[in-house]
């Protein structure tokens, strides 16, 4: 339950930023693809995603840089 309310915090912070839920979703998922590569322990590893997302999202040149990469074709 814990991390369902971290998720609606991320993802109010994501629609501030125009980021769709589907991009948010995308976002999250590789960077819990990125932790769990070589991972010992994986029980937190959405927690742990979750806030380096929303890290992310908060950092005005990551944001933009992340937008950029979100676009079609780009990569």
């Amino acid at each position: 339950m814990r991390q369902d309310m971290l998720f609606d915090s991320l993802l109010a912070a994501a629609q501030r930023r125009s980021i769709t839920e589907g991009e948010l979703m995308h976002m999250l998922d590789d960077e819990i693809s990125r932790l769990a590569d070589g991972a010992r322990v994986h029980d937190y590893l959405r927690v742990i995603a979750i806030r380096r997302v929303r890290e992310r999202i908060a950092s005005p040149a990551r944001a933009a840089d992340d937008a950029h990469a979100r676009r079609p074709g780009a990569r």
